[in-house]
């Protein structure tokens, strides 16, 4: 069971919306309490909680909604500050109605339907464990609260109904939410396994492939390198496959630590490892190339291994086909090869060699 919040690691696409949906939606919470506020001070069975706490939620609604606007905490900051609030607030009602016994003539119509959507955002903004422990504890504790209050007051036919009605269908969708998020993390796993390496946790060829289709589809210019291990076959002949696995997860390890930018490495075959770059720039290629080559000959490697890699690149063409672009790149990295080994053959930009 993952604890991961869902809006963790979200593209730049989705964070803008959800930046946007706050900023709207916030304002609204802070209209929707003062109106709260507003009718529960002229109600005649007035509610000390909410005369008390209403305004400060509205004024914290109204703070946090600044703080996002100026970039000063994040969406999921928001609003998981904006509803630890509320639901703290419905609590402290529902016990003060239940110690008046208001809460068994009159219920608590103003709060009950917003249980489900506290359950819902603790969802959206909190791992799948935390979740669940935060949503069956608000739960519970409305549970109590209603079942003490029964030793000195009886509920109307319609409030009991009312009541039985909301503690059943909050539990019923706290639980349709873990078992959603049961099986989103499964099939998530699924599909990470169907497009990853199972050994170095880099994209697999499969995957790949398919990122290249769409980056051709973009119409944008695109670059891929191809990189090999040199005399990696001596690697497993004099230390054994395992050390040589060990090697190839560690250059694994440094491609994702250098690519940070480009999240498409891939393992392409064997020790030969293909980098899909959205950058064309000549400079910002060589670039690269040269801190990826340092990285890998600095490193120290299982069994004290000193090891180097060879590269060669090509930046696509209109018309091109990813395999048409593959091939120019496979050419340039024999010729890496060939020039003998520990370089960076970029056609038709000057070879970078080993450094002094």
């Amino acid at each position: 069971m993952s604890d991961i919040s869902p809006l963790s690691g979200l593209p730049s696409a989705m964070q803008a919306k959800l930046r946007l949906l706050s900023l709207c939606f916030t304002p609204l919470g802070v209209v929707a309490t003062l109106v709260a506020w507003w009718t529960t001070y002229r109600s005649p069975q007035q509610s000390m909680s909410g005369r008390l706490c209403l305004p400060i939620i509205a004024l914290l609604l109204s703070l946090l909604w600044t703080l996002l606007a100026l970039r000063r905490i994040s969406e999921r900051q928001l609003v998981a500050l904006a509803i630890t609030a509320p639901a703290l607030f419905m609590t402290a009602n529902a016990f003060e109605l239940s110690y008046t016994g208001a809460l068994y003539t009159m219920g608590d119509m103003a709060n009950w339907p917003w249980s489900a959507l506290m359950c819902i955002l603790a969802f959206l903004v909190l791992g799948q464990r935390s979740a669940q422990v935060a949503a069956y504890s608000f739960i519970a504790a409305q549970t109590v609260i209603f079942l003490l209050g029964l030793r000195h007051f009886r509920p109307t036919p319609e409030i009991l109904s009312a009541a039985v009605q909301y503690f059943a269908a909050s539990l019923m969708c706290t639980a349709c939410l873990s078992l959603y998020a049961d099986l989103k993390q499964h099939f998530g796993l699924a599909q990470s396994l169907a497009s990853t390496d199972t050994l170095t946790g880099l994209t697999n060829r499969r995957q790949m492939q398919q990122l290249l289709e769409s980056a051709v589809e973009s119409q944008q210019p695109f670059t891929i390198l191809l990189l090999d291990i040199d005399h990696f076959k001596r690697v497993n002949d004099i230390h054994g496959h395992r050390t040589g696995d060990a090697v190839l997860q560690e250059v694994g390890a440094r491609l994702r630590a250098y690519l940070s930018a480009h999240p498409t490495p891939a393992r392409w075959g064997g020790e030969e490892f293909l980098l899909l770059l959205s950058t064309a720039h000549p400079d910002e290629i060589q670039a690269l190339g040269e801190r990826l080559m340092a990285s890998i000959r600095e490193h120290a490697f299982p069994s004290g291994l000193s090891l180097t890699i060879s590269m060669g690149g090509a930046i696509s063409q209109p018309g091109e086909r990813p395999e048409d672009v593959i091939h120019r790149a496979d050419k340039a990295l024999y010729d890496a090869k060939q020039a003998g080994r520990d370089r960076f053959h970029f056609p038709p930009h000057t070879e970078l060699q080993k450094a002094a």
